[in-house]
């Protein structure tokens, strides 16, 4: 899955929405959804834990830690979706990041190691979540 966008932001603000707690549990889902609670540490090897929760109140854990960072440039993160004490699937997620115009342009790759065909209809609606997501991350950033 791939999937790209400019959001009229400075570089450096649009790079930090992915490092802290805050700016994550305002914008990591897609529309309907929220996060009630983020443990993000960003820093190499630091946690990428999500709660998200559906508009009809079940939630949708992710735990995950960052594999690399390097700054205002580029980020991995490695995600697991479980289901009660197994994963469903791991998602290896690329964030890049450049400047251009008076802005950035952002461009995630994500690619999934399925363990669970239940997970089937989560990677399959990753585009359209990703790009919800990408409209709240754009909300919240953009001058």
């Amino acid at each position: 899955m791939q999937i790209e966008r400019f959001i009229k932001a400075p570089l450096s603000r649009v790079f930090q929405a992915w490092l802290n707690s805050n700016d994550i549990c305002q914008w990591f889902s897609p529309h309907g959804f929220s996060v009630p609670k983020a443990q993000i540490d960003g820093i190499i090897g630091g946690l990428f834990n999500v709660t998200m929760r559906a508009p009809e109140g079940w939630e949708h854990e992710t735990h995950g830690r960052f594999i690399a960072i390097s700054d205002n440039q580029h980020l991995i993160i490695e995600m697991f979706v479980p289901d009660l004490d197994k994963p469903l699937f791991k998602a290896m997620t690329h964030a890049h990041f450049r400047a251009q115009d008076e802005g950035t342009v952002i461009e995630i790759e994500q690619s999934y190691d399925i363990f669970d065909e239940a997970a089937s209809p989560m990677i399959k609606g990753a585009p359209l979540g990703w790009a919800q997501t990408l409209d709240k991350l754009q909300a919240l950033v953009e001058i």
